[in-house]
């Protein structure tokens, strides 16, 4: 469905919208610098909090590196070889420094050369050198009571890193050569170049368990005069390394990785359990990878947290003393949480504004679209029609002009309307007129049909009677001929001729009666001209008078104009046909009558002189011969001229089957005139339908 917006909307939107799109932009622009100048002194602060964490530890290795190189020193100085003294010193040391849980000096196998005469003398504890002398005491603090220190042997030496790699790093030797380290080191240590023999190096060992204690040691080889001679060291327990961490963290989440050199966990914050593992071992690999391999000043990296997807930062730095790795998590929205605040104050002052702007707007606007509204309310009802709408056309401005135009437009309309409605009465009138013309049209065509086959009849029945006439001529004819020749050839007997002048007699009276028959016939299609000729013009009348009414109605009665037209031309043909057939029948007539005379006068004659005038016939037969002779062709002409009306009735029976096609081609066009004016009535009272929805 499409949205329908008001014009009040639309210009609440177009005042509204550039503003919060202007404000939009400049917040936007305002939050991104803002973010990232907030990045920026972010990534400073972490890098800040680290390299500070970073320097703790450092201060405690290198606290935890000088002790060692002390008691070292210590031993070159002349201490070495003093069992007894170098036993207490041991004691001191992590009786002074209670950061430590362990201190120790481990001399190579007969170090000194008195391996044998303290296994024999017994000058020292037991747990301060092995089965035979050697001299390898270890002070450590007490798991329950971290007050109380006790001494064991060192264990091991030979094959960890607190000794053996010191060892081999001192000869220059693989430090990882012989030793073993439970869990491994990391795949991704790569072994440093170290000085070579005779060169100090402290070594900083993996994190590990011992005895059920985490810790990693600081040793410092013993030498002389270029020999290896032992080691001096301290351990540090992995807790206090993470109390260190757990302290310098300044975020409610995330936390320190401390990475030893060889790629292991030395303490966690975040995840306790990743402690003493190789990375490559726990889940933080692909965040710990880069920052364990990084030679420079640090990463600083944006990954998600593998525990729970968070985005998270992870800085990182170097710590030169042990090779270590610090590394520091915090959390991407906590350190942006400043930025949330910011946008939430931000956006909800804009909002602010923007409402406060609305509804100024909407308050400026609402004067404006009212009048609109009111326009519009009454377009509506002169769309449906109703024209007594009125419209208040105050005011100068644009609208008042619109208002002022749509009040103009209804009183045209208005005025169209009832100009329209009285067309069509006017119409609807003409229609009327024509309707019943057409009627009284179609009335006279279909009479005029009728008496056209009427007239058609007689003419068949006249022509039949020619030629029946034409058949007694013949007949005549022949007997006249016979008469002749029966006179010619001897004057038969007066009987014969009696009884041929009986059949001559009874012939012409039949002949006579012919004639009369083909008068009457005559007059008979006389009057049926005279009717067909009053019908033409009575048919002439009517379709002027349609003209008349076509020319009237204007463009909407042309049809009926050409219609009507074609009619009056149909009726003057009509008129001229039966004209001539009226004077070929007047001819007819007096030929007829002609040859009923001369019949009568012959009949007549027959009768007067009768069979009386036989013998005188008979003296007189030469003068009858004669008068025969003169009589045939006499007969000719008459049978000529019965031929000629046979083939007149006959041209008479065409044009009459003419003048039927036409007169039935008149009444079709009567019919057509009548379902035209049908048509405009049902247009007109559509119209008026149309016309009477709007009320006045």
């Amino acid at each position: 469905m499409r949205l329908r917006l008001t014009v009040r909307a639309r210009l609440l939107l177009a005042c509204v919208l550039p503003m919060a799109l202007a404000m939009g932009i400049v917040l936007g622009f305002v939050i991104w610098n803002y973010y990232q100048d907030l990045v920026r002194e972010s990534e400073l602060r972490l890098r800040a909090e680290v390299n500070e964490a970073g320097l703790r530890i450092e201060l405690a290795n290198i606290t935890a590196l000088t002790v060692p190189k002390t008691m070292a020193l210590a031993q070159e100085a002349g201490l070495f070889g003093n069992r007894l003294i170098s036993l207490r010193f041991a004691r001191k040391i992590l009786e002074a420094f209670p950061e430590f849980t362990g201190a120790y000096f481990g001399y190579e196998p007969d170090g000194d050369g008195r391996d044998r005469p303290v296994s024999e003398g017994g000058e020292l504890p037991s747990a301060a050198v092995s089965g035979e002398g050697r001299f390898i005491p270890y002070w450590f603090r007490d798991r329950e009571d971290s007050s109380r220190i006790k001494l064991s042997p060192l264990i091991d030496m030979e094959s960890s890193y607190y000794y053996r790699g010191a060892k081999n790093r001192y000869e220059g030797k693989s430090e990882d050569e012989g030793v073993s380290l439970a869990g491994g080191i990391s795949r991704l240590y790569r072994p440093r170049e170290h000085a070579g023999q005779g060169q100090r190096f402290a070594m900083v060992t993996e994190p590990y368990d011992y005895e059920g204690k985490y810790m990693v040691e600081h040793t410092v080889p013993l030498t002389f005069e270029g020999r290896f001679l032992g080691i001096a060291g301290v351990d540090r327990a992995l807790n206090d390394i993470d109390n260190i961490l757990r302290g310098m963290h300044r975020h409610e989440t995330g936390g320190f990785f401390l990475l030893s050199q060889r790629g292991r966990v030395i303490a966690s914050t975040v995840d306790p359990s990743a402690r003493a593992r190789p990375i490559e071992d726990t889940a933080w690999l692909p965040v710990l990878e880069p920052a364990y391999l990084d030679a420079g000043k640090g990463t600083f990296q944006l990954a998600r947290d593998p525990r729970n997807g968070a985005e998270t930062y992870f800085v990182s730095t170097h710590l030169a003393n042990g090779d270590w790795t610090l590394v520091l998590a915090a959390s991407r929205a906590e350190i942006l949480a400043g930025l949330i605040d910011t946008v939430e104050g931000a956006l909800g002052v804009s909002a602010g504004i923007l409402v406060s702007v609305l509804a100024l707007a909407f308050v400026a606007l609402r004067a404006v679209t009212q009048r609109i509204e009111v326009a519009a309310s009454v377009a509506a009802q002169v769309a449906a029609g109703d024209l007594n709408s009125r419209l208040d056309a105050a005011g100068t401005d644009e609208i008042g002009d619109l208002v002022r135009a749509l009040g103009a437009m209804r009183q045209a309309l208005a005025d169209l309307i009832g100009r329209v409605k009285l067309s069509s009465q006017q119409l609807v009138s003409i229609g009327d007129e024509i309707t019943a013309a057409a009627r009284h049209e179609e009335r006279l065509a279909h009479d005029f049909g009728a008496l056209t086959q009427q007239i058609a009849a007689s003419v068949r029945e006249i022509s039949t009677t020619g030629d029946e006439m034409v058949r007694n001529i013949a007949d005549v004819a022949q007997a006249t001929s016979e008469t002749a020749e029966i006179a010619s050839s001897g004057k038969e007997s007066l009987a014969e001729t009696e009884a041929a002048m009986h059949r001559m007699s009874n012939g012409m009276a039949s002949v006579v009666e012919r004639f009369a028959a083909i008068g009457e016939q005559a007059k008979s299609i006389n009057r049926i001209m005279n009717a067909m000729t009053d019908i033409a013009v009575q048919t002439n009348l009517l379709s002027l008078n349609a003209s008349i009414e076509a020319e009237k109605a204007g463009k909407q009665g042309a049809g009926f104009a050409v219609v009507a037209g074609e009619i009056r031309r149909l009726a003057d043909q009509s008129a001229v046909a039966a004209l001539d057939v009226e004077r070929m029948v007047r001819d007819m007539q007096f030929a007829v009558a002609g040859g009923v005379e001369v019949l009568e006068a012959f009949q007549e004659e027959m009768r007067t002189s009768g069979l009386s005038n036989v013998r005188r016939l008979a003296e007189h037969f030469t003068v009858v011969l004669a008068r025969v002779d003169q009589l045939l062709p006499r007969f000719g002409q008459v049978y000529d001229g019965m031929r000629a009306q046979a083939e007149g009735a006959q041209q008479i029976n065409g044009a009459m089957a003419a003048l039927r096609d036409e007169a039935q081609g008149a009444a079709k066009s009567s019919e057509n005139l009548s379902l035209m004016v049908v048509k405009l009535y049902a247009a007109v009272q559509e119209l008026q339908a149309e016309i009477g929805r709007f009320r006045l």
